[in-house]
């Protein structure tokens, strides 16, 4: 693999090019509404392409709860993430990062007040309350279409009730959306397959300047589920075909209902930071 800056970076990454409005935390009160958006998706003219991009941008409302593994890899990263999340009523999530050599690094769990994250490495926890927000702006529905003003694209990155982080790539892959470009016409939906048992929609394109400088790559390919939206699997490619990034799930679950493993009491006996 060529040197490529890691794909934790895309927001950043994309943010240089184009002009976000963040929402912030959530509000202990915010249930997304799922039956409005899922709605909204059915009853809007949307073409292929158009379709599978919002669900990506709407994907928190489109399923209940979701657990599974995911690998990510580039040359400067090498971790596991393994997930629990649940949306709509009582937001939680529950994300463990491990790394190549398959060490804990960091757990983070968060629930309608809190997060709390958990170094075992370190045996130290930072505690984080959640601050309010209004619940409209979590159940807004978000457009595939961009907006332009003053000459920039507006991209609207709403904020995960459950607060998924690490996971939140594949759970809520908000700014892969943006990688597909309607005004550059950067991508098509070329196919279906079956991924981990699940129907995927295969999406291809260039990647646009500066996320191509970025990722040293020309090239993208993904697997997103065809219906939640939920993304399944990422590769980036140089013009010759060489894979400089990738995420791939290892197991997925949906709506099967989450047994809370761990709770945001934590291990107290860890120090503070």
């Amino acid at each position: 693999m060529k040197k490529v800056t890691a794909i934790a970076a895309t927001v950043l990454t994309v943010a240089a090019a184009t002009t976000f409005l963040f929402y912030g935390t959530m509000d202990s009160n915010a249930k997304p509404k799922n039956t409005s958006i899922k709605a909204q998706l059915k009853t809007d003219n949307l073409d292929d392409n158009q379709l599978i991009k919002s669900k990506m941008l709407n994907a928190i409302h489109l399923y209940k709860d979701v657990q599974g593994s995911f690998k990510h890899v580039t040359p400067n990263r090498n971790i596991l993430v393994e997930f629990q999340v649940q949306e709509g009523e009582n937001p939680y999530s529950y994300v463990k990062v491990k790394d190549k050599k398959n060490e804990v690094t960091k757990e983070i769990l968060s629930d309608e007040e809190t997060i709390l994250t958990l170094y075992p490495q370190e045996s130290a926890y930072k505690e984080i309350k959640k601050s309010a927000m209004k619940p409209e702006k979590v159940n807004q529905f978000a457009s595939p279409s961009d907006k332009v003003k003053d000459g920039k694209t507006i991209k609207k990155l709403r904020p995960d009730p459950a607060s998924t982080f690490d996971a939140q790539i594949v759970t809520y892959p908000q700014q892969i959306a943006f990688w597909l470009d309607d005004n550059e016409q950067n991508y098509e939906v070329t196919g279906n397959e079956s991924f981990l048992d699940r129907e995927a929609t295969v999406i291809e394109g260039k990647l646009l300047d500066d996320l191509s400088q970025k990722f040293r790559a020309e090239n993208f390919k993904m697997w997103v589920d065809t219906e939640t939206g939920v993304l399944l699997k990422l590769i980036t490619t140089t013009e010759n075909g060489e894979e400089t990034s990738l995420i791939e799930v290892q197991e997925i679950e949906f709506d099967k209902g989450i047994k809370k493993k761990k709770d945001v009491s934590g291990n107290k006996s860890y120090k503070k930071l």
